[in-house]
């Protein structure tokens, strides 16, 4: 309860309702990135008809994204580094015409996830009755 009652006497939270603060607190409305399973890329890919493409391609880009996906079980793209390394692995798949920017995006998205502010800044579950309380702190 003391996190929360800190947490609302940030300047965000001047002058708004109980049920505003709540509301503030408890939409997912943020996106954060995540983990994608390679298997997943895999799965995806295999549905759309292209991962056998892939995997047969003697072009570079193609032979890069095997090996990344021999050696990733996950791919943790809250790692700038990881991020940028398969955004251009995938850049240059749609290059040589093996994925396209609509399968670009479905790989990416499945790396990302709605999160709370309460969620992000690790409040706990917050229900409506907390933040009166809190505010009384």
């Amino acid at each position: 309860m003391n996190k929360l009652a800190e947490e609302l006497k940030k300047a965000d939270y001047a002058g708004l309702t109980d049920q505003q603060c709540f509301d503030l607190l408890t939409t997912r409305n943020i996106t954060v990135k995540t983990s994608i399973q390679t298997h997943d890329i895999q799965k995806y890919l295999m549905l759309k008809g292209k991962l056998l493409a892939i995997e047969s391609s003697d072009l570079l880009s193609a032979k890069t994204a095997v090996r990344a996906m021999e050696l990733f079980n996950t791919f943790d793209i809250s790692d700038a580094e990881i991020d940028a390394t398969l955004t251009g692995t995938l850049d240059a798949l749609i290059a040589d015409s093996l994925i396209d920017a609509n399968d670009k995006t479905a790989i990416l998205s499945m790396g990302e996830s709605l999160k709370s502010k309460a969620e992000i800044e690790g409040l706990g579950r917050v229900l409506f009755g907390h933040i009166a309380r809190a505010k009384e702190l």
